[in-house]
């Protein structure tokens, strides 16, 4: 009695031999190309991250800023107002 008919197989023992190969290795590119994919997926996802936060801060910057200009032009203003009234 051989390997394959104590399995339950009833082909040839090299037929078996190629197909478990196949699918090994078949399995096995499945498996790298996914990994693959997810290396690339979270580089990505950091690059975007990164992306992300330096024009989250440069929104920041850029409403400080705004908020700035806008209390010196209202600061001028009533400075001006008030020159304009003690005249």
């Amino acid at each position: 009695m051989s390997v394959a008919e104590d399995m339950g197989y009833r082909s040839p023992p090299s037929k078996l031999l190629r197909f478990f190969r196949r699918s090994r290795d078949q399995w096995k590119r499945k498996c790298q190309s996914a990994k693959r994919e997810n290396k690339s997926l979270k580089i990505r996802l950091a690059k975007m991250a990164e992306s992300r936060d330096r024009w989250k801060a440069k929104a920041q910057s850029a409403a400080a800023q705004e908020v700035a200009f806008d209390t010196q032009v209202a600061s001028r203003a009533s400075s001006s107002a008030a020159k304009n009234s003690v005249r």
